[in-house]
């Protein structure tokens, strides 16, 4: 009398390795041990090893599709642990041509630079924007505090040296072109001297620019009564020159 004789699957565990990358980097290949059993001479697995998808900072699991007929397969996930990338900040040297000006650092992330002045009594800042307000030196910091893939990249600084305000004006103009009454409560005018027309901006100290008139003439009232009490920067421009005066509102 025959017997059958029955051959049961071989049971085996897979174990997936832990795998590591930074944001942005391409995924490692992913790899697992076989840690109980083993595979016979000859035998190979079907399938793969994939990750739940995401490319932000995080945390995740390892799947597989790992098979064959002849085995029972337990199969041990890991995680694939994506880290924060660095991130650098590339700001040059600062050279004083203009009184109102735009910095221009960049990070290698892409994210927005914020900066800050040692000595606000020679430039202050606004966004990108730089004003200064008088002689002297200040030290500008180019930041970038990082987000939720990206690491805050190390602080640059670069040094700004005022050897004299209006450094992009006209000298003789500046001399020349008065701004009165200053201090000033309601309305303000400027004396053209020699200059036909002008365009006469107004700034905050912080660089903001809050009023431009156009084609401006000569000793005209200028209007001032809805700023707030304090110091402002009056900018006067022709086609061909321009020079910087400070003003103050009551």
């Amino acid at each position: 009398m025959s017997k059958d004789l029955t051959i049961v699957k071989k049971p085996i565990t897979i174990t997936a390795d832990a795998k590591n990358k930074v944001y942005g980097a391409t995924d490692p290949s992913l790899t697992y041990q076989i840690t109980t059993g083993g595979l016979e001479k000859g035998d190979v697995l079907t399938g793969s090893l994939t990750r739940i998808a995401g490319e932000n900072v995080g945390t995740y699991e390892i799947g597989s599709t790992l098979a064959n007929v002849n085995y029972s397969i337990t199969f041990v996930s890991n995680n694939l642990t994506i880290a924060k990338a660095t991130q650098t900040i590339t700001f040059e040297t600062l050279t004083h041509v203009q009184d109102v000006f735009d910095f221009t650092a960049t990070s290698s992330s892409g994210l927005a630079i914020t900066y800050t002045s040692s000595n606000t009594n020679v430039a202050t800042i606004l966004g990108n924007t730089v004003t200064v307000l008088s002689v002297g030196t200040t030290n500008i910091t180019a930041q970038q505090a990082g987000d939720a893939n990206y690491e805050a990249a190390p602080d640059v600084v670069q040094v700004l040296t005022i050897i004299q305000f209006g450094e992009d004006q006209d000298i003789l103009l500046s001399e020349a072109v008065q701004v009165y009454p200053n201090p000033a409560t309601n309305f303000i005018r400027v004396d053209l001297d020699t200059l036909d027309k002008a365009r006469i901006k107004i700034y905050s100290i912080t660089g903001k620019q809050l009023l431009e008139v156009q084609d401006y003439t000569s000793k005209e009232i200028l209007n001032i009564s809805s700023l707030k009490s304090g110091m402002y920067l009056l900018k006067i421009e022709s086609d061909t020159t321009s020079t910087m005066k400070k003003f103050i509102k009551r």
